[in-house]
């Protein structure tokens, strides 16, 4: 578990070959809607290039980007009211599908 601290820009980075597939990336944060605070977790393939990356952007309106596939996108449902989030970023090797959860909620 990696406690993100505030700032305007958050970056994690990890190695991508077999983390995701392994086990799912969590993190918390305790920005708010409209704190335009923004986390970005860019996964590096083993030559340290960017492979992959997903974000969240906390505008009045929060949105999600899953790297370079989509440009940024609101979530589809309201995120969970509470301050702390916990987020976790799964990713299905097989169907190749990313998922963003929000304490707990897809």
């Amino acid at each position: 578990l990696v406690d993100i601290q505030k700032e305007q820009i958050k970056i994690l980075l990890h190695i991508i070959p077999g983390i995701l597939a392994a086990s799912d990336l969590i993190f918390t944060t305790d920005s708010v809607a409209g704190s335009d605070e923004m986390v970005l977790v860019i996964f590096l393939n083993e030559n340290d290039e960017t492979a992959a990356g997903v974000g969240i952007m906390f505008e009045s309106t929060p949105q999600y980007w899953i790297g370079w596939c989509a440009p940024w996108l609101n979530f589809p449902a309201n995120l969970p009211s509470a301050v702390n989030k916990v987020w976790r970023i799964s990713y299905n090797q097989q169907t190749q599908n990313i998922k963003i959860y929000c304490n707990g909620v897809l």
